[in-house]
């Protein structure tokens, strides 16, 4: 018998609000998509709720029009939001590596994304995404994979994506409404580039355009 497992996405946009439920079969390493659903937005605004009841009766209806072509309910999702109070920032952090034989582990890597995150943020705005861009291990740059490697001290640079804190509540509260858990709250451009790009391209540096109803985001 197969092992697979479930996956279900939601796509808050200006123009329409997308649902996609997918069956990720592990053994084989594939993803069937097996039900999506798109309801055009009432309640939403360049991506922001601007009508709290109209903006829950939309994803309610995209939700509701995917579990019947799924033929299950969805309990949980990813949501993807893009929209103009989004920002994003550079951010440095340094650790001291933990390991009494000073071999970097996951715990040191987590503990330096952390690092990176208590930078001062503007008033009203939280990090939904901490990208790492670049590790030092004792002043060796350029390492992409720290974990395995000896040295004293781990230094970080990333990038954190930043959202509004109010937005951020006022799309939680449509969803605690319905009864859905979010799983992931997700930059849709970096959502986006996940999906589109090759490993080469990112490698290289490629400029993402997504053009949307009311938002175009650009991701490099």
């Amino acid at each position: 018998m197969q092992h697979s497992k479930i996956f279900s996405g939601i796509d808050i946009g200006t123009t329409k609000v997308t649902t996609i439920v997918g069956q990720y079969f592990e053994t084989e390493g594939r993803l069937n998509v097996i039900a999506v659903a798109s309801i055009p937005s009432a309640g939403f605004r360049k991506g922001q709720i601007i009508n709290l009841d109209l903006a829950t009766q939309t994803i309610t209806q995209s939700l509701e029009s995917a579990e019947r072509m799924a033929g299950f309910e969805i309990n949980s999702a990813t949501v993807s939001i893009a929209a103009s109070h989004i920002e994003s920032i550079n951010s440095h952090g340094v650790v001291a590596i933990s390991s009494p034989n000073g071999e970097i582990s996951h715990d040191d890597v987590n503990r330096v994304l952390e690092a990176a995150k208590a930078v001062p943020l503007p008033t009203g705005k939280e990090i939904i995404h901490c990208l790492p861009r670049r590790y030092t291990v004792d002043g060796q740059d350029g390492v992409i994979d720290p974990i395995g490697m000896n040295g004293v001290r781990l230094e970080l640079e990333s990038h954190l994506i930043l959202a509004s804190t109010p937005a951020l509540k006022n799309l939680t509260k449509c969803f605690d409404e319905i009864g859905l858990k979010i799983n992931h709250l997700v930059y849709s451009g970096l959502a986006t580039g996940y999906a589109a790009l090759t490993d080469t391209e990112k490698e290289l540096g490629v400029a993402l355009i997504d053009i949307g109803g009311s938002v175009t985001t650009v991701t490099i």
